[in-house]
């Protein structure tokens, strides 16, 4: 984390994204991408998650991503998003 710190020093505001990527051989690769906007918030809270999350402090909420039950975490980060799309995607071909 104090390396997070010390790169992050002095910044305000921040996106986090996440893409996923499927590939197989003979197959199109597809590009899957989730984002979840929000602020960098120091010192660094809670006790879940991992990353960035202690200090990412999703937009319209009071909790970092550590902070939440992962459950609620899960409903709106950038990670969910992206493999959302994916699973509809996926599931949505013949």
């Amino acid at each position: 984390m104090k390396k997070h710190v010390t790169a992050l020093a002095g910044v305000v505001a921040v996106g986090a994204a996440a893409a996923v990527a499927i590939a197989a051989p003979g197959a199109e690769t597809e590009i899957f991408e989730g984002r979840a906007y929000g602020a960098i918030e120091f010192p660094p809270r809670g006790q879940f998650g991992f990353g960035y999350d202690p200090i990412f402090l999703p937009e319209g909420h009071r909790f970092t991503f550590a902070e939440m039950d992962p459950q609620a975490k899960h409903a709106i980060s950038h990670r969910a998003k992206a493999f959302d799309k994916f699973v509809k995607a996926a599931f949505a071909r013949p």
